[in-house]
């Protein structure tokens, strides 16, 4: 006698055991949930708040450090070379173009607008002023860009700061590819203006008639158009473009390029927040940097005024007869030296922290372009360290 099947058996698998065959419908997804469902974090809905993990490189000594011996030896190398974007010295009146030191973002434009070669052209120097001024400051200020974009980079991604014997060899090595990057917008540039420059030559020998400098000058604009968008869209892509030198594995300048003029024209209105907020955090810690040296500095004052120089005697306004006044004369050189390294102070920690939000900056753009994520970031492989030998006595066991 045979039992009856059981009521338990699923009604999907047959009597063998095996399971039939079930057409299952994907439900879908949920277009309309919150979006706060899918944040995890709060960098997720705001993005920038990475940013203020940049500030440790404001509070840096050794990176404070190096950008001020770096400012000193770039200031000293243009007014020994007659240059016209020395900081301190006025040559040839350029320095209502440069502005004071003092002034932190003056510091940073004049820096960083002088490694691209067009800045200087359109800043009406000769040739030879601006090629001195363009190779001593790419010479001199490349590798530490190099190396504070990629600090910025790495906290801003949420890890620590890399070791300067580490970084620093790493930023020599890209410099040259950075030179690339700064050069190449140039080039390209004077390629598309050369036609512009035949059609003016040709207009001048034909007299400027109008039947053929109507026709030349909407041909030229034509080619003037690209090659400002090509130009001035360098003033971004450029620094941007050394961020992408610095942080990705490849350092290829077309693709360092590509990825700074992507971040200017596919990302303008993130660009522009950014660079808002960037603007924002130096700005303050700019004032607070500011404070700080204004208070040492009167506190420098009262040290030093009681070892004041007196001069001669000088008459006084009175009538004659009565005693003369004494000037007090503060230490110059000493008292300037002074001076001029807590007008220093704020510029530097502008400049360092500045360029380390370029770096946190570039991997935000990216994210936004690419949708890469932050924490994505390439860290160069290190050697392994060879074990030691063991002693003689040890391999003889």
């Amino acid at each position: 006698m045979t039992d009856a099947p059981s009521q338990s058996e699923s009604p999907n698998e047959s009597p063998a055991g095996k399971p039939s065959s079930a057409v299952e419908t994907h439900a879908g997804h949920d277009l309309e949930g919150s979006m706060l469902d899918r944040v995890r974090q709060w960098t997720d809905l705001l993005p920038w708040i990475r940013l203020v993990s940049v500030l440790r490189l404001a509070g840096s000594p050794a990176w404070l450090l190096i950008v001020t011996v770096v400012s000193l030896i770039w200031g000293g190398g243009l007014w020994i070379f007659g240059g016209p974007l020395s900081p301190w010295f006025s040559i040839s009146g350029a320095s209502s173009w440069v502005g004071s030191a003092a002034e932190p973002l003056s510091w940073f434009c004049t820096v960083t607008g002088s490694i691209n070669p067009l800045i200087l052209v359109f800043a009406g120097f000769s040739w030879l002023a601006w090629l001195t001024a363009w190779v001593w400051t790419s010479v001199c200020w490349t590798a530490p860009m190099l190396a504070l974009a990629r600090q910025g980079a790495l906290l801003t991604a949420g890890r620590p700061i890399e070791s300067i014997s580490r970084i620093v060899p790493l930023a020599l090595q890209r410099t040259p590819h950075a030179w690339l990057v700064m050069v190449t917008p140039a080039v390209c540039t004077a390629i598309l203006l050369v036609p512009v420059a035949a059609a003016a030559w040709l207009v001048s020998i034909a007299g400027d008639p109008i039947w053929f400098s109507a026709p030349a000058a909407v041909l030229c604009l034509l080619v003037l158009i690209p090659a400002g968008i090509l130009g001035m869209g360098s003033l971004v892509a450029v620094p941007s473009a050394m961020a992408a030198i610095i942080n990705e594995p490849s350092a290829d300048p077309l693709d360092s390029l590509s990825r700074g003029y992507e971040n200017l024209f596919r990302r303008p209105l993130h660009l522009v927040a950014y660079l808002l907020i960037g603007m924002v955090i130096v700005a303050v810690v700019s004032w607070l940097a500011g404070i700080v040296a204004t208070g040492t500095g009167q506190l420098a004052a009262g040290v030093i005024e009681p070892f004041a120089i007196v001069t001669d005697a000088a008459p006084s306004s009175e009538p004659p007869g009565l005693n003369v006044d004494l000037i007090a004369v503060e230490p110059s050189r000493f008292a300037g030296v002074i001076v001029t390294g807590l007008k220093l102070l704020p510029a530097v920690i502008a400049f360092a922290l500045s360029w380390g939000l370029i770096g946190g900056i570039y991997l935000l753009l990216r994210r936004d372009c690419g949708g890469q994520e932050v924490e994505d970031l390439w860290v160069p492989s290190v050697p392994a360290t060879p074990l030691p030998e063991l002693p003689s006595a040890a391999k003889s066991e």
